[in-house]
């Protein structure tokens, strides 16, 4: 995750895949594969998947 930010329609998760360099922002409720975008704090994203909740920090990769 690079980057997490106030978008025109609230907050905004900033993702690179390294190896293909693709990217991609993610609004609340917005999912990437079947990981949703649930909301930030600070320099972390929080998403839910199959009904648990993990945080990644800006930085981190989304299988740390």
């Amino acid at each position: 995750m690079t980057g997490i930010a106030q978008g025109p329609s609230g907050m905004e998760a900033w993702l690179l895949h390294r190896p293909s360099g693709a990217t991609r922002v993610l609004g609340i409720g917005q999912q990437l594969d079947a990981a949703v975008f649930s909301g930030a704090t600070g320099e972390a994203a929080e998403f839910t998947q199959s009904g648990l909740r993990f945080i990644v920090a800006v930085g981190a990769t989304m299988d740390q």
